[in-house]
């Protein structure tokens, strides 16, 4: 039995010694991550024909404001022509949010195709796990085009639990202020100037996360997800997923925890090895009183 101890001394003395070590791994893992190049976000953005002048994309932009909660009294129309409040639409789970306005040539689609693609990819069933919402920020837009944008991107499964909807400019506006979402409207081009970007709301219509570009990483939405519902019950996979990873904002996104990752991996080592230890401690029992009885023989 001394050797068997001996092993499991040595093990532990080594992933002592490695966790430890993880904090300076994670050190350089920010480090390297808060040191990203924010703005290769949007380099597959397209390019309007017509410029627009610098003033006016200073005013066009996104101010995160996480942790602030969105007003659930606003009111818009769905794609039926009917009335509803954010309040029931965001209810029992998270909600992913979007900024399009529908009678966009390019850019909107854009962002809704690249959405479409990460839920499609994602690990979650929509209408159990989260809803989506899609508001219009031009108050031009109307039932029809709203019910023709929802058709093009929502399927038999998706579209009770996918909600695009339009409004008046009041409520346009107080929406996307709370969000922090900046947009102009540019008469030389006859078009909106506005940010690529995504948002995750949670289940009380607090805002959680924010997603830039056009290509959203699948795993990262769903953490964001996940998180989202800290406000619900967890399983004890999700809670695992979420111990291992952890929010940067500097990278604006998840990155590995290596030393939770590190603690996790001694606790299963302990755990495999302390069972390794008990079965061959029994065994050896076993044939202790087998040898005993082959003597009293």
């Amino acid at each position: 039995m001394k050797k068997f101890f001996i092993v499991f001394w040595l093990v532990s003395s080594v992933l002592y010694l490695w966790s430890h070590g993880g904090s300076h791994e994670e050190g350089q893992e920010e480090k390297t991550t808060s040191s990203a190049d924010h703005s290769s976000h949007d380099k597959d953005a397209p390019k309007s024909s017509i410029p627009i002048v610098a003033e006016e994309l200073a005013r066009v932009g996104i101010e995160e404001r996480i942790g602030d909660f969105i007003n659930g009294d606003l009111s818009f129309y769905n794609s039926l022509g009917e009335k509803v409040f954010l309040k029931d639409l965001i209810q029992d789970k998270p909600v992913v949010l979007t900024f399009a306005y529908y009678s966009c040539p390019l850019f909107c689609q854009y962002v809704l195709q690249a959405e479409e693609k990460a839920l499609s990819e994602l690990a979650l069933t929509m209408g159990s796990d989260y809803d989506a919402i899609t508001i219009s920020f031009d108050e031009r837009d109307g039932q029809k085009v709203t019910s023709e944008i929802k058709e093009k991107y929502v399927n038999n499964h998706t579209k009770e639990h996918w909600s695009f909807l339009y409004g008046d400019s009041e409520n346009i506006k107080e929406i996307t202020d709370s969000m922090g979402f900046q947009f102009k409207w540019i008469p030389e081009n006859q078009e909106f100037a506005h940010s690529a970007a995504i948002f995750v709301v949670t289940p009380k219509g607090k805002i959680s996360r924010y997603f830039y570009g056009l290509n959203y990483d699948p795993f990262e939405l769903k953490l964001a997800l996940l998180e989202a519902k800290e406000e619900k019950t967890r399983s004890a996979v999700e809670k695992i997923i979420l111990y291992c990873y952890r929010y940067d904002h500097n990278s604006r996104g998840y990155v590995v925890h290596a030393q939770n990752v590190m603690k996790l991996g001694g606790v299963a080592t302990i755990i495999i090895m302390g069972g390794f230890l008990v079965l061959m401690f029994k065994r050896e029992k076993r044939g202790y009183y087998n040898e005993k009885k082959g003597e009293a023989r």
